[in-house]
Protein backbone atom coordinates (compact mmCIF):
# COMPACT_ATOMS: atom_id res chain seq x y z
CA UNK A 1 0.00 0.00 0.00
CA UNK A 2 1.15 3.55 -0.63
CA UNK A 3 1.53 6.12 1.99
CA UNK A 4 1.06 10.23 1.77
CA UNK A 5 0.44 13.01 4.02
CA UNK A 6 -3.17 13.89 4.56
CA UNK A 7 -4.75 15.87 1.65
CA UNK A 8 -5.80 19.01 2.24
CA UNK A 9 -9.58 18.55 2.87
CA UNK A 10 -8.70 15.81 5.81
CA UNK A 11 -6.22 18.98 6.93
CA UNK A 12 -8.90 21.22 6.66
CA UNK A 13 -11.27 19.00 8.75
CA UNK A 14 -9.10 18.53 10.91
CA UNK A 15 -8.46 22.09 11.64
CA UNK A 16 -11.71 22.52 12.13
CA UNK A 17 -12.76 20.12 14.31
CA UNK A 18 -9.46 20.79 16.49
CA UNK A 19 -10.78 24.07 16.74
CA UNK A 20 -14.44 23.46 17.64
CA UNK A 21 -12.94 21.81 20.60
CA UNK A 22 -11.33 24.41 22.07
CA UNK A 23 -12.43 27.77 24.08
CA UNK A 24 -12.54 31.34 21.98
CA UNK A 25 -9.93 32.55 24.41
CA UNK A 26 -7.38 30.07 22.96
CA UNK A 27 -5.11 31.40 21.11
CA UNK A 28 -4.04 29.37 17.97
CA UNK A 29 -1.23 29.07 15.97
CA UNK A 30 -0.95 27.47 12.28
CA UNK A 31 2.47 27.04 10.51
CA UNK A 32 3.51 24.85 7.58
CA UNK A 33 6.02 25.70 4.65
CA UNK A 34 3.68 24.66 2.26
CA UNK A 35 0.22 26.09 3.07
CA UNK A 36 -1.14 26.65 -0.18
CA UNK A 37 -3.38 29.91 -0.99
CA UNK A 38 -6.42 27.71 -1.14
CA UNK A 39 -5.45 26.15 2.80
CA UNK A 40 -5.08 29.84 3.91
CA UNK A 41 -8.04 31.36 2.98
CA UNK A 42 -9.92 28.63 4.26
CA UNK A 43 -8.08 28.69 7.54
CA UNK A 44 -9.15 32.50 7.75
CA UNK A 45 -12.94 32.12 7.21
CA UNK A 46 -13.42 28.72 9.29
CA UNK A 47 -10.91 29.00 12.17
CA UNK A 48 -10.28 32.49 12.69
CA UNK A 49 -13.13 34.34 11.73
CA UNK A 50 -14.94 31.96 13.45
CA UNK A 51 -13.09 32.33 16.91
CA UNK A 52 -11.92 36.01 16.60
CA UNK A 53 -9.32 35.46 19.42
CA UNK A 54 -5.53 36.20 19.33
CA UNK A 55 -3.97 34.46 16.01
CA UNK A 56 -1.13 33.58 14.46
CA UNK A 57 -0.49 32.39 10.62
CA UNK A 58 2.95 31.55 9.60
CA UNK A 59 2.83 30.58 5.70
CA UNK A 60 5.91 30.22 3.71
CA UNK A 61 6.73 32.25 0.61
CA UNK A 62 7.75 30.70 -2.53
CA UNK A 63 11.36 32.89 -1.88
CA UNK A 64 11.40 31.78 1.65
CA UNK A 65 11.12 27.97 0.81
CA UNK A 66 13.57 28.74 -2.45
CA UNK A 67 16.10 30.53 -0.40
CA UNK A 68 15.66 27.74 2.45
CA UNK A 69 15.58 24.83 -0.09
CA UNK A 70 19.48 26.93 -1.70
CA UNK A 71 21.54 27.70 1.30
CA UNK A 72 20.40 25.08 3.70
CA UNK A 73 20.22 21.97 1.24
CA UNK A 74 22.41 20.93 -1.89
CA UNK A 75 20.75 18.91 -4.36
CA UNK A 76 21.90 16.17 -6.67
CA UNK A 77 20.94 13.23 -8.72
CA UNK A 78 22.24 10.27 -9.93
CA UNK A 79 21.06 8.03 -12.94
CA UNK A 80 20.47 4.52 -12.14
CA UNK A 81 21.21 3.49 -15.49
CA UNK A 82 24.82 3.69 -15.36
CA UNK A 83 25.51 1.53 -11.86
CA UNK A 84 25.16 -1.79 -12.86
CA UNK A 85 22.87 -2.59 -10.17
CA UNK A 86 20.65 0.26 -10.17
CA UNK A 87 19.60 2.14 -7.38
CA UNK A 88 20.21 -0.68 -4.61
CA UNK A 89 23.67 -0.59 -6.01
CA UNK A 90 23.85 3.23 -5.09
CA UNK A 91 23.30 3.03 -1.96
CA UNK A 92 25.24 0.07 -1.39
CA UNK A 93 28.22 1.55 -2.55
CA UNK A 94 27.39 4.77 -0.48
CA UNK A 95 26.69 3.75 2.87
CA UNK A 96 29.86 4.52 4.89
CA UNK A 97 28.63 7.97 3.84
CA UNK A 98 25.21 7.20 4.75
CA UNK A 99 26.06 5.78 7.90
CA UNK A 100 28.68 8.68 8.69
CA UNK A 101 26.04 10.68 10.50
CA UNK A 102 22.19 9.96 9.98
CA UNK A 103 20.48 9.38 6.94
CA UNK A 104 16.93 8.73 5.53
CA UNK A 105 16.00 7.08 2.60
CA UNK A 106 12.34 8.10 1.35
CA UNK A 107 10.38 5.26 -1.01
CA UNK A 108 7.12 5.41 -1.89
CA UNK A 109 4.94 2.47 -0.95
CA UNK A 110 5.59 0.47 1.98
CA UNK A 111 6.27 -3.09 0.24
CA UNK A 112 8.96 -1.37 -1.54
CA UNK A 113 10.24 0.01 1.99
CA UNK A 114 9.95 -3.91 3.12
CA UNK A 115 11.85 -5.26 0.29
CA UNK A 116 14.74 -2.95 0.33
CA UNK A 117 15.47 -3.24 3.70
CA UNK A 118 15.39 -6.96 3.39
CA UNK A 119 17.94 -6.56 0.54
CA UNK A 120 19.98 -4.30 2.33
CA UNK A 121 20.30 -6.45 6.08
CA UNK A 122 20.73 -9.61 4.11
CA UNK A 123 24.08 -7.93 2.73
CA UNK A 124 24.81 -7.13 6.00
CA UNK A 125 24.02 -3.28 6.40
CA UNK A 126 22.83 -1.75 9.16
CA UNK A 127 19.54 -0.35 8.49
CA UNK A 128 16.04 -0.10 10.26
CA UNK A 129 12.85 0.48 8.43
CA UNK A 130 9.47 2.86 9.26
CA UNK A 131 6.07 2.75 7.91
CA UNK A 132 2.98 3.84 9.22
CA UNK A 133 -0.53 1.97 8.60
CA UNK A 134 -2.80 -0.22 10.59
CA UNK A 135 -3.50 -4.39 10.43
CA UNK A 136 -1.58 -6.97 9.11
CA UNK A 137 -0.08 -4.48 6.32
CA UNK A 138 1.23 -2.03 8.45
CA UNK A 139 3.74 -1.50 11.59
CA UNK A 140 2.67 -2.19 14.79
CA UNK A 141 2.75 0.99 17.07
CA UNK A 142 5.07 -0.40 19.35
CA UNK A 143 7.55 -1.04 16.80
CA UNK A 144 7.14 2.04 15.16
CA UNK A 145 7.87 3.99 18.42
CA UNK A 146 10.98 1.73 19.42
CA UNK A 147 12.33 2.58 15.98
CA UNK A 148 12.33 6.35 15.75
CA UNK A 149 13.04 6.56 19.81
CA UNK A 150 16.39 4.45 17.85
CA UNK A 151 16.84 7.19 15.33
CA UNK A 152 16.27 10.02 17.55
CA UNK A 153 18.87 8.56 20.19
CA UNK A 154 21.35 7.77 17.15
CA UNK A 155 21.56 4.54 17.37
CA UNK A 156 19.88 3.89 14.17
CA UNK A 157 22.14 5.79 11.35
CA UNK A 158 20.18 4.87 8.10
CA UNK A 159 16.63 4.70 8.27
CA UNK A 160 14.53 3.90 5.20
CA UNK A 161 10.63 5.57 5.69
CA UNK A 162 7.92 6.44 3.05
CA UNK A 163 6.44 9.76 3.85
CA UNK A 164 4.89 8.93 7.13
CA UNK A 165 7.64 10.74 8.83
CA UNK A 166 8.64 13.67 5.50
CA UNK A 167 6.54 16.18 7.77
CA UNK A 168 6.93 17.35 11.56
CA UNK A 169 10.33 15.11 12.37
CA UNK A 170 13.17 17.09 13.46
CA UNK A 171 16.46 14.85 14.06
CA UNK A 172 19.61 17.25 14.21
CA UNK A 173 21.98 14.57 13.01
CA UNK A 174 20.48 14.03 9.62
CA UNK A 175 22.97 15.06 6.72
CA UNK A 176 21.62 12.95 3.79
CA UNK A 177 17.97 12.29 2.46
CA UNK A 178 17.91 10.45 -0.32
CA UNK A 179 14.83 10.49 -2.71
CA UNK A 180 15.07 6.54 -3.41
CA UNK A 181 11.51 7.44 -5.06
CA UNK A 182 10.76 10.67 -6.24
CA UNK A 183 7.69 12.23 -4.77
CA UNK A 184 4.59 11.94 -6.70
CA UNK A 185 0.92 12.78 -6.40
CA UNK A 186 -0.58 9.19 -5.60
CA UNK A 187 -4.29 8.56 -7.28
CA UNK A 188 -5.88 5.88 -4.39
CA UNK A 189 -8.57 4.71 -6.73
CA UNK A 190 -7.03 3.50 -9.02
CA UNK A 191 -4.63 0.30 -8.76
CA UNK A 192 -1.11 0.73 -8.25
CA UNK A 193 0.68 0.86 -11.79
CA UNK A 194 -3.10 0.67 -14.07
CA UNK A 195 -3.21 4.20 -14.37
CA UNK A 196 -2.36 5.56 -18.25
CA UNK A 197 -1.37 9.07 -16.98
CA UNK A 198 1.98 10.54 -16.58
CA UNK A 199 2.92 10.82 -12.89
CA UNK A 200 1.98 14.30 -11.49
CA UNK A 201 5.44 15.73 -9.51
CA UNK A 202 4.95 16.25 -5.98
CA UNK A 203 7.10 19.82 -5.17
CA UNK A 204 5.48 20.02 -1.69
CA UNK A 205 6.40 16.50 -0.72
CA UNK A 206 10.07 17.04 -1.92
CA UNK A 207 10.33 20.31 0.33
CA UNK A 208 9.30 18.69 3.44
CA UNK A 209 11.36 15.43 2.68
CA UNK A 210 14.54 17.53 1.84
CA UNK A 211 13.66 19.52 4.75
CA UNK A 212 14.42 16.24 6.85
CA UNK A 213 18.05 17.95 6.75
CA UNK A 214 19.57 20.80 6.89
CA UNK A 215 17.65 21.77 10.32
CA UNK A 216 18.74 24.44 12.55
CA UNK A 217 21.14 25.78 10.57
CA UNK A 218 22.63 22.73 9.54
CA UNK A 219 23.65 22.06 6.38
CA UNK A 220 22.81 18.89 4.41
CA UNK A 221 22.46 16.85 0.78
CA UNK A 222 19.48 15.99 -0.58
CA UNK A 223 20.29 12.82 -3.36
CA UNK A 224 17.74 11.92 -6.24
CA UNK A 225 17.63 8.60 -7.60
CA UNK A 226 16.48 8.41 -10.99
CA UNK A 227 15.21 5.18 -13.21
CA UNK A 228 14.06 5.75 -16.35
CA UNK A 229 13.42 2.40 -17.05
CA UNK A 230 11.78 1.21 -14.03
CA UNK A 231 9.13 4.60 -14.06
CA UNK A 232 8.68 3.77 -17.92
CA UNK A 233 10.53 7.13 -19.01
CA UNK A 234 8.91 9.23 -16.51
CA UNK A 235 11.61 9.76 -13.38
CA UNK A 236 13.44 12.84 -15.43
CA UNK A 237 10.36 14.46 -16.23
CA UNK A 238 9.28 14.78 -12.80
CA UNK A 239 12.65 15.82 -11.56
CA UNK A 240 12.81 18.32 -14.09
CA UNK A 241 9.11 19.00 -12.86
CA UNK A 242 10.72 19.12 -9.61
CA UNK A 243 13.05 21.35 -9.75
CA UNK A 244 11.38 24.12 -11.55
CA UNK A 245 8.27 23.94 -9.08
CA UNK A 246 10.80 23.96 -6.08
CA UNK A 247 13.49 26.69 -7.45
CA UNK A 248 11.56 28.57 -10.08
CA UNK A 249 12.62 28.17 -14.24
CA UNK A 250 16.20 27.75 -14.55
CA UNK A 251 18.41 29.00 -17.74
CA UNK A 252 19.40 25.37 -18.17
CA UNK A 253 18.47 22.11 -16.57
CA UNK A 254 20.04 20.55 -13.13
CA UNK A 255 21.27 24.02 -11.98
CA UNK A 256 19.97 23.57 -8.86
CA UNK A 257 19.45 19.99 -8.73
CA UNK A 258 23.41 18.81 -9.84
CA UNK A 259 23.71 15.75 -11.80
CA UNK A 260 26.33 13.51 -10.48
CA UNK A 261 28.97 12.81 -13.21
CA UNK A 262 29.43 8.97 -12.93
CA UNK A 263 26.74 7.51 -11.12
CA UNK A 264 29.27 3.81 -11.61
CA UNK A 265 31.80 5.82 -9.49
CA UNK A 266 31.41 5.40 -6.05
CA UNK A 267 34.43 7.88 -5.12
CA UNK A 268 32.57 10.47 -7.70
CA UNK A 269 29.91 10.76 -5.88
CA UNK A 270 30.99 10.59 -2.34
CA UNK A 271 33.35 13.38 -3.48
CA UNK A 272 30.78 15.31 -4.70
CA UNK A 273 28.08 14.82 -1.86
CA UNK A 274 31.34 16.33 0.54
CA UNK A 275 31.80 18.84 -1.97
CA UNK A 276 27.98 19.91 -1.76
CA UNK A 277 28.29 20.16 2.09
CA UNK A 278 31.07 21.64 2.62
CA UNK A 279 30.57 24.68 -0.26
CA UNK A 280 26.64 24.69 2.11
CA UNK A 281 28.52 24.97 5.17
CA UNK A 282 30.79 27.81 4.05
CA UNK A 283 28.29 30.11 1.70
CA UNK A 284 27.34 32.00 4.77
CA UNK A 285 30.68 32.58 5.99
Amino acid sequence: MTETVPSTRRHRDDTRSLRKALPDACQVLCFSATYTDEVVKDIETSVFKRHPSSKVLIAATDEDRSALMVHEIAHVWCDAKEHPSGKIGIVEDIYDLLSAQQSIIFVNTRKDVSSITQVLKAKNFSVEDLTGGRGSTGMDANERDRVMGAFRDGKVKVLITTNVIARGIDVPGVNIVINYDLPVVIDYSVPRGASSKPPEPDSDTYIHRVGRTGRAGARGVAINLVDQQGSNGQDLAVLAALETKCFGPQKAPWTMIQKVPDASDVEAIKDMVRKKMASSSSSDK
